[in-house]
């Protein structure tokens, strides 16, 4: 295979590669039988060719992370959500109408994410008319039915510190430090809470973001009402 890669050009892509991985553990760690993956990645990554192996994941390779550190021809890219420009013009597209604040907060609500703003733009249209602004009177967060079943499966890779921490979050109002979440929950160690939420980090399931001195953690509206549903 390697000697193919040499000699032609080549894209190798490996989708829903999350599979590769062991579920009800850390993050980014292999299951039983599949570690011979590890060697391929390894051996495309350092030797020479000019070929591509792209990987498809909804969780990060621990792997990948040492390889990224190593050379200059490994990267991650962790997908965004589409532009607000982009993003309306799914909604436009389905028969949609609403204010400018209300289109911002509709794709806020979803992240920009291009099935969920499809699959909720499709209910709209049909049971509310087209008005976002009905939509949002909901005194809930819908989720569309196959967005859930992928989240569900998702929620069900996790561990039980993981699960701890993610049900934490999803009760929350506001976003947590990690010195309220050390503070209120029974995790071990401090070292035991960075490696869960660098393991959910990995899993793309928490969002982040700093204010001077303190990094805090919250959900998504999608994820945290999936939560709570299962809860």
């Amino acid at each position: 295979m390697i000697k193919c890669l040499q000699e032609h050009r080549c894209l190798i892509i490996l989708d829903d590669a999350e599979q590769l991985l062991n579920p009800g553990a850390i993050a980014g760690y292999y299951q039983a039988n599949y570690e011979d993956y590890g060697q391929l990645l390894r051996r495309v990554a350092q030797e020479k060719h000019q070929s591509a192996l792209l990987l498809i994941s909804w969780e990060k390779f621990l792997q990948l992370e040492l390889l990224e550190q190593k050379n200059n021809t490994t990267a991650s890219l962790t997908l965004k959500g589409l532009p607000t420009e982009e993003a309306e013009k799914i909604l436009v597209d389905n028969g949609l109408f609403g204010n400018t604040e209300e289109w911002e907060t509709l794709i806020s609500r979803y992240r920009g994410n291009p099935l969920a703003l499809n699959l909720v733009a499709t209910t709209i249209e049909k049971y509310f008319n087209g008005s976002v602004s009905k939509f949002l009177s909901l005194n809930e967060v819908f989720v569309p039915e196959p967005i859930r079943l992928i989240l569900i499966a998702q929620l069900n890779r996790l561990d039980k510190s993981e699960r701890e921490v993610i049900k934490y979050l999803g009760t929350s109002t506001t976003p947590v430090s990690r010195e309220q979440l050390r503070q209120d929950m029974t995790i071990s160690s401090d070292s035991k809470l960075i490696n869960v939420l660098q393991s959910l980090q990995r899993r793309s399931l928490i969002e982040t973001f700093t204010d001077i001195s303190q990094t805090f953690f919250t959900l998504s509206p999608v994820v945290s009402s999936v939560i709570l549903s299962i809860k």
